[in-house]
Protein backbone atom coordinates (compact mmCIF):
# COMPACT_ATOMS: atom_id res chain seq x y z
CA UNK A 1 0.00 0.00 0.00
CA UNK A 2 1.16 3.56 -0.78
CA UNK A 3 0.47 6.44 1.31
CA UNK A 4 -0.21 10.14 0.55
CA UNK A 5 1.10 12.48 3.22
CA UNK A 6 -0.18 16.54 3.44
CA UNK A 7 -0.54 19.31 6.22
CA UNK A 8 -3.52 22.08 6.15
CA UNK A 9 -4.10 21.42 2.27
CA UNK A 10 -7.41 22.75 1.73
CA UNK A 11 -10.44 20.29 2.10
CA UNK A 12 -11.83 20.15 -1.59
CA UNK A 13 -8.18 19.91 -2.68
CA UNK A 14 -7.53 16.15 -1.00
CA UNK A 15 -11.11 15.14 -2.02
CA UNK A 16 -10.29 16.68 -5.60
CA UNK A 17 -7.62 13.85 -5.41
CA UNK A 18 -9.05 10.85 -3.74
CA UNK A 19 -12.08 11.36 -6.30
CA UNK A 20 -9.30 10.98 -9.22
CA UNK A 21 -7.21 8.19 -7.32
CA UNK A 22 -10.85 6.16 -6.69
CA UNK A 23 -11.15 6.02 -10.56
CA UNK A 24 -7.90 5.25 -11.58
CA UNK A 25 -6.48 3.03 -8.78
CA UNK A 26 -3.86 0.80 -9.60
CA UNK A 27 -2.64 0.22 -5.89
CA UNK A 28 -3.72 0.25 -2.47
CA UNK A 29 -3.17 3.89 -1.03
CA UNK A 30 -3.70 5.66 2.37
CA UNK A 31 -4.12 9.95 2.36
CA UNK A 32 -3.06 11.18 5.50
CA UNK A 33 -4.01 14.72 6.15
CA UNK A 34 -3.33 16.82 9.17
CA UNK A 35 -5.74 20.11 9.48
CA UNK A 36 -5.08 23.43 11.87
CA UNK A 37 -8.53 24.71 13.02
CA UNK A 38 -11.81 23.90 13.16
CA UNK A 39 -13.41 21.48 10.53
CA UNK A 40 -16.92 20.59 9.77
CA UNK A 41 -17.73 18.38 7.02
CA UNK A 42 -21.33 16.77 6.30
CA UNK A 43 -21.94 13.33 5.55
CA UNK A 44 -23.25 12.23 2.28
CA UNK A 45 -26.75 11.63 2.81
CA UNK A 46 -26.80 14.58 5.68
CA UNK A 47 -29.01 17.73 5.02
CA UNK A 48 -27.45 21.33 4.59
CA UNK A 49 -27.01 22.81 8.40
CA UNK A 50 -26.36 26.48 6.76
CA UNK A 51 -22.88 26.83 8.68
CA UNK A 52 -20.79 22.98 7.21
CA UNK A 53 -18.26 24.21 4.51
CA UNK A 54 -17.70 20.65 3.21
CA UNK A 55 -19.42 17.72 1.90
CA UNK A 56 -17.89 14.41 1.87
CA UNK A 57 -18.51 11.12 -0.36
CA UNK A 58 -19.46 8.89 2.19
CA UNK A 59 -22.40 8.59 4.73
CA UNK A 60 -22.42 8.17 7.98
CA UNK A 61 -22.46 11.26 10.66
CA UNK A 62 -21.36 14.58 10.33
CA UNK A 63 -17.96 15.52 11.59
CA UNK A 64 -17.62 18.24 13.78
CA UNK A 65 -13.85 19.16 15.41
CA UNK A 66 -10.81 21.03 15.38
CA UNK A 67 -7.14 20.51 14.31
CA UNK A 68 -8.29 16.71 13.05
CA UNK A 69 -6.68 14.27 11.10
CA UNK A 70 -8.45 13.17 7.60
CA UNK A 71 -7.56 9.50 6.41
CA UNK A 72 -8.83 8.61 3.22
CA UNK A 73 -8.24 4.62 2.64
CA UNK A 74 -8.80 2.78 -0.69
CA UNK A 75 -8.59 -0.24 -1.27
CA UNK A 76 -9.45 -3.34 -3.21
CA UNK A 77 -12.04 -5.93 -1.19
CA UNK A 78 -13.87 -9.00 -3.03
CA UNK A 79 -17.20 -7.96 -0.36
CA UNK A 80 -20.04 -6.36 0.17
CA UNK A 81 -20.22 -3.26 2.61
CA UNK A 82 -21.30 -5.62 5.81
CA UNK A 83 -17.87 -7.64 5.05
CA UNK A 84 -15.33 -4.59 4.53
CA UNK A 85 -16.73 -3.07 7.51
CA UNK A 86 -15.75 -5.98 9.35
CA UNK A 87 -12.47 -6.26 8.24
CA UNK A 88 -11.21 -2.57 8.04
CA UNK A 89 -12.71 -2.57 11.94
CA UNK A 90 -10.23 -5.57 12.70
CA UNK A 91 -7.47 -3.80 11.79
CA UNK A 92 -8.73 -0.66 13.33
CA UNK A 93 -9.23 -2.09 16.40
CA UNK A 94 -5.53 -3.41 16.37
CA UNK A 95 -4.50 0.61 16.65
CA UNK A 96 -6.99 0.72 19.67
CA UNK A 97 -9.70 2.36 17.51
CA UNK A 98 -13.34 1.12 18.12
CA UNK A 99 -16.32 1.66 15.64
CA UNK A 100 -19.83 1.51 16.33
CA UNK A 101 -22.90 3.78 14.48
CA UNK A 102 -19.59 5.39 12.16
CA UNK A 103 -18.46 7.05 15.52
CA UNK A 104 -15.21 6.06 16.62
CA UNK A 105 -13.58 5.79 19.85
CA UNK A 106 -10.69 4.00 21.83
CA UNK A 107 -7.13 5.95 21.44
CA UNK A 108 -8.67 9.00 19.38
CA UNK A 109 -12.51 10.32 18.69
CA UNK A 110 -14.11 10.87 15.79
CA UNK A 111 -16.08 10.15 12.81
CA UNK A 112 -16.11 6.81 9.91
CA UNK A 113 -17.00 7.53 6.36
CA UNK A 114 -17.65 3.99 4.33
CA UNK A 115 -18.75 3.71 0.24
CA UNK A 116 -17.94 0.94 -2.76
CA UNK A 117 -17.18 1.99 -5.83
CA UNK A 118 -17.11 -1.34 -8.08
CA UNK A 119 -14.40 -2.90 -6.37
CA UNK A 120 -12.86 -0.18 -4.54
CA UNK A 121 -13.46 0.55 -1.38
CA UNK A 122 -13.56 4.64 0.18
CA UNK A 123 -13.01 5.15 3.64
CA UNK A 124 -13.22 8.27 5.17
CA UNK A 125 -11.84 8.72 9.03
CA UNK A 126 -11.83 11.99 11.02
CA UNK A 127 -9.93 11.81 14.39
CA UNK A 128 -9.56 14.88 16.37
CA UNK A 129 -6.58 15.88 17.99
CA UNK A 130 -4.63 13.07 16.29
CA UNK A 131 -1.19 13.31 15.11
CA UNK A 132 0.09 13.05 11.73
CA UNK A 133 3.44 11.31 12.44
CA UNK A 134 2.09 9.34 15.22
CA UNK A 135 -0.94 7.71 13.31
CA UNK A 136 1.83 7.46 9.96
CA UNK A 137 3.73 5.08 12.23
CA UNK A 138 0.88 3.07 13.77
CA UNK A 139 -0.92 2.77 10.48
CA UNK A 140 2.67 1.61 8.89
CA UNK A 141 2.63 -1.86 10.24
CA UNK A 142 -1.46 -2.67 10.32
CA UNK A 143 -1.85 -1.34 6.60
CA UNK A 144 1.63 -2.79 5.05
CA UNK A 145 2.76 1.15 3.84
CA UNK A 146 5.34 0.29 1.90
CA UNK A 147 5.86 3.59 -0.21
CA UNK A 148 5.17 7.56 0.59
CA UNK A 149 4.38 9.51 -2.35
CA UNK A 150 6.16 12.86 -2.46
CA UNK A 151 4.54 16.41 -3.07
CA UNK A 152 4.93 16.25 -6.91
CA UNK A 153 2.66 13.19 -6.71
CA UNK A 154 0.19 15.01 -4.67
CA UNK A 155 -0.14 17.85 -6.82
CA UNK A 156 -0.13 16.24 -9.88
CA UNK A 157 -3.16 13.81 -8.23
CA UNK A 158 -5.06 17.26 -7.49
CA UNK A 159 -4.45 18.86 -11.04
CA UNK A 160 -5.58 16.33 -13.32
CA UNK A 161 -8.36 15.46 -10.38
CA UNK A 162 -11.96 15.95 -11.08
CA UNK A 163 -14.01 18.99 -9.51
CA UNK A 164 -15.41 17.95 -6.50
CA UNK A 165 -18.51 17.35 -7.05
CA UNK A 166 -19.12 17.77 -2.62
CA UNK A 167 -19.34 21.44 -3.62
CA UNK A 168 -22.37 21.26 -5.62
CA UNK A 169 -23.69 18.81 -3.18
CA UNK A 170 -23.02 20.72 -0.11
CA UNK A 171 -26.23 22.62 -0.24
CA UNK A 172 -28.33 19.56 -0.48
CA UNK A 173 -31.36 20.65 2.65
CA UNK A 174 -34.10 17.89 4.08
CA UNK A 175 -37.31 20.10 3.66
CA UNK A 176 -40.24 19.35 5.88
CA UNK A 177 -42.93 17.43 4.25
CA UNK A 178 -46.67 16.89 4.56
CA UNK A 179 -45.59 12.97 4.12
CA UNK A 180 -42.87 11.53 6.24
CA UNK A 181 -41.40 8.62 7.74
CA UNK A 182 -38.11 7.22 9.30
CA UNK A 183 -36.49 4.34 10.52
CA UNK A 184 -34.57 3.97 13.66
CA UNK A 185 -31.27 1.89 12.66
CA UNK A 186 -30.00 2.21 15.99
CA UNK A 187 -26.20 3.02 16.88
CA UNK A 188 -26.96 6.35 15.49
CA UNK A 189 -27.64 5.19 12.05
CA UNK A 190 -31.44 5.84 10.54
CA UNK A 191 -32.89 6.73 7.46
CA UNK A 192 -35.93 9.44 6.60
CA UNK A 193 -38.32 10.35 3.42
CA UNK A 194 -40.33 13.00 2.73
CA UNK A 195 -42.43 14.20 0.07
CA UNK A 196 -44.30 17.23 -0.82
CA UNK A 197 -47.79 16.69 -3.42
CA UNK A 198 -49.36 18.78 -6.32
CA UNK A 199 -52.91 17.48 -6.38
CA UNK A 200 -52.49 13.13 -6.41
CA UNK A 201 -48.65 13.85 -8.22
CA UNK A 202 -45.65 13.89 -6.46
CA UNK A 203 -43.78 17.34 -6.53
CA UNK A 204 -40.06 16.40 -4.46
CA UNK A 205 -38.88 13.47 -2.40
CA UNK A 206 -36.61 13.87 0.05
CA UNK A 207 -34.47 11.73 2.47
CA UNK A 208 -31.66 12.15 4.91
CA UNK A 209 -29.90 9.72 7.13
CA UNK A 210 -26.83 8.32 8.83
CA UNK A 211 -26.02 5.21 6.74
CA UNK A 212 -23.38 3.79 4.26
CA UNK A 213 -24.55 3.12 0.51
CA UNK A 214 -23.13 1.72 -2.78
CA UNK A 215 -23.20 3.04 -5.35
CA UNK A 216 -23.33 6.21 -3.00
CA UNK A 217 -25.90 8.22 -5.37
CA UNK A 218 -28.31 5.08 -5.49
CA UNK A 219 -30.96 6.22 -2.48
CA UNK A 220 -31.24 9.66 -4.52
CA UNK A 221 -31.57 8.12 -7.64
CA UNK A 222 -34.12 5.69 -6.58
CA UNK A 223 -36.16 8.85 -4.89
CA UNK A 224 -36.08 11.01 -8.23
CA UNK A 225 -37.97 8.11 -10.02
CA UNK A 226 -40.86 9.56 -7.84
CA UNK A 227 -40.91 12.92 -8.82
CA UNK A 228 -43.66 13.75 -10.75
CA UNK A 229 -45.66 10.94 -10.84
CA UNK A 230 -48.99 9.88 -10.10
CA UNK A 231 -49.72 8.51 -6.39
CA UNK A 232 -50.10 4.85 -8.17
CA UNK A 233 -49.19 1.26 -5.83
CA UNK A 234 -47.10 -0.13 -8.56
CA UNK A 235 -44.07 3.16 -8.81
CA UNK A 236 -43.98 2.96 -4.86
CA UNK A 237 -43.33 -0.45 -5.19
CA UNK A 238 -40.66 -0.19 -7.45
CA UNK A 239 -38.92 2.55 -5.29
CA UNK A 240 -39.75 -0.05 -3.02
CA UNK A 241 -37.95 -2.74 -3.98
CA UNK A 242 -35.29 -1.19 -5.64
CA UNK A 243 -33.22 -0.62 -2.23
CA UNK A 244 -32.65 -4.37 -2.79
CA UNK A 245 -30.31 -3.52 -5.33
CA UNK A 246 -28.44 -1.04 -3.44
CA UNK A 247 -25.76 -2.68 -0.56
CA UNK A 248 -26.81 -0.98 2.44
CA UNK A 249 -25.43 -1.17 5.77
CA UNK A 250 -26.95 0.61 9.40
CA UNK A 251 -29.82 0.18 7.81
CA UNK A 252 -31.80 -2.68 5.89
CA UNK A 253 -33.44 -3.41 2.98
CA UNK A 254 -36.14 -4.87 4.65
CA UNK A 255 -36.58 -2.06 6.99
CA UNK A 256 -36.80 0.03 4.08
CA UNK A 257 -39.29 -1.61 2.56
CA UNK A 258 -41.67 -1.26 5.51
CA UNK A 259 -41.09 2.42 5.41
CA UNK A 260 -41.88 3.25 1.99
CA UNK A 261 -45.21 0.20 3.13
CA UNK A 262 -45.91 3.35 5.78
CA UNK A 263 -45.30 6.41 3.35
CA UNK A 264 -47.59 5.01 0.51
CA UNK A 265 -50.46 4.25 3.31
CA UNK A 266 -49.84 8.58 4.52
CA UNK A 267 -49.58 9.42 0.85
CA UNK A 268 -52.62 8.06 0.09
CA UNK A 269 -54.72 8.96 3.07
CA UNK A 270 -52.98 13.02 2.33
CA UNK A 271 -53.82 12.76 -1.55
CA UNK A 272 -57.37 12.12 -0.76
CA UNK A 273 -58.32 14.87 0.97
CA UNK A 274 -56.44 17.26 -1.81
Amino acid sequence: MKALLSRNIRFELIQSAVSFLSQRHDEDLIVISQYEGPLSVLGFYSSYDGSSRYRRFTGGPDYRGYSPLYIALLEKFGGGLEAYLESLSTRLEELGLNIKGGYINGSYKGVLGVTRFGDIFLSELFLDDASLNELYRDFTGVFNISKVLDDYDFSRFIQVGWRYLGMDWLGYRYVECPVEESYDGGDGFYLRIGLTFHENFVRRGFLEGSFYASPPHAPYSLLAYLRGVHVDELIFYQFKYGWRNIDLYGIRPKDVEDLVDRLYDKALSYTENL
